[in-house]
């Protein structure tokens, strides 16, 4: 748990649903024998609850200067209105069918990622029912029982962090990892069921021939090689930004020198910018670009805007110019900036984290 802890500190929410089902465990003991708390077992697990804590509370000092900091200022959102609240409970809901099957959903062509969607949505509700009758068959098991409460308190937590602390930890799919392992070896356990058991038929719950069963299994372990092979293709759970894309336009479009400028206040946008930069470099590691592209991060404080940094950058650097705002609020550009607005179409659109904008800097009279 000590490791744990040091490696990532998303490792003390599995610890907290851990603590949550024990929790409940020791509730329903006592009400059997009100000295059940006292046992020799419990003890073991006081004394591993203890060391965990005083392994955790080493940390306390750096998450306090964590906590509000840039690098994780990102991710806390307090301004949700409408049925932006309900956006968690149905991220949460879009992760768990993700972790189950995930086709092509994020292909090129449109008619793939349509059929792909559909073909999930159908599974999702063949697999839902039968998974629901497998582990209801399997919660007789203690073990079984944990895992349902570890995962289902996972979940809490991430609400609870997400509409209490505003840190909206279920904004990503790869947060989920705190929980995933524990839902797959549920899965599992539903899965066994049908291995062993007579299956259902398509006209209701009638016993039916033992290979039905197996059959259900293989069915889930083709849309599983079939997940697999859609992620490994890069034809879902891509990057939430793509620099490849935005480098590939730019790199396409612009003849003249270029500036590539983001409106900063996070660690997120120095992150997409050095993205764009990491891409550029990997297209031209021998540096042969008669015109390597500049960067602007346009910091925004209470004493200045972007707009402002931008415009006090444009006076300092020789033209002719390409400009390309990514991410920028809406500018009006000074007339002492000389720069217009392109008319090619790839100068204005957006890809996977970047709304981007071309402007054309003509030399100064």
């Amino acid at each position: 748990n000590s490791l744990g802890i040091a490696t990532h500190y998303f490792f003390a929410f599995g610890l907290m649903a851990q603590g949550l089902v024990l929790l409940g465990q020791g509730l329903k003991q006592s009400l059997r024998n009100s000295r059940a708390l006292l046992e020799s077992y419990w003890w073991r697990v006081y004394g591993v609850a203890a060391g965990t804590l005083a392994a955790g509370l080493v940390w306390v000092p750096v998450w306090n200067n964590t906590y509000g900091s840039e690098l994780t200022q990102w991710i806390y959102r307090s301004d949700r209105l409408g049925f932006e609240w309900l956006e968690p409970i149905y991220l949460t809901l879009a992760w768990l069918i993700t972790m189950v099957s995930m086709l092509p959903i994020q292909a090129p062509a449109l008619p793939v990622v349509i059929l792909s969607g559909l073909i999930m949505l159908t599974f999702v509700g063949w697999a839902l029912p039968i998974l629901i009758r497998g582990l209801r068959a399997q919660t007789q098991r203690l073990e079984i029982q944990g895992l349902v409460g570890f995962v289902l308190g996972a979940i809490a937590i991430f609400w609870g962090l997400t509409y209490i602390l505003h840190a909206d930890v279920t904004s990503a799919a790869r947060y989920s990892f705190v929980y995933f392992p524990a839902l797959i070896v549920l899965i599992g356990a539903a899965l066994a069921y049908w291995w062993q058991r007579e299956a259902m038929t398509g006209t209701g719950w009638r016993s039916h021939k033992l290979q039905d069963g197996r059959k259900i299994v293989l069915i889930f372990g083709l849309m599983g090689v079939l997940s697999t092979l859609s992620v490994a293709s890069d034809l879902a759970y891509q990057k939430t930004h793509r620099p490849e894309l935005l480098a590939q336009t730019i790199q396409q479009t612009s003849r003249a020198p270029v500036l590539i400028a983001i409106a900063h206040k996070t660690h997120g946008q120095t992150g997409r910018l050095m993205g764009l930069a990491w891409e550029f470099e990997h297209r031209d590691p021998q540096n042969r670009l008669a015109y390597p592209p500049q960067f602007l991060l346009a910091h925004q404080d209470a004493a200045q805007t972007p707009a402002m940094v931008l415009e006090q950058s444009l006076v300092t650097l020789p033209r002719p110019l390409d400009l390309w705002l990514v991410n920028f609020p809406e500018i009006n550009l000074s007339q002492t900036t000389q720069c217009t607005t392109a008319q090619e179409a790839a100068g204005k659109g957006w890809v996977d984290g970047y709304d981007y904008q071309l402007y054309h800097c003509s030399s100064r009279s």
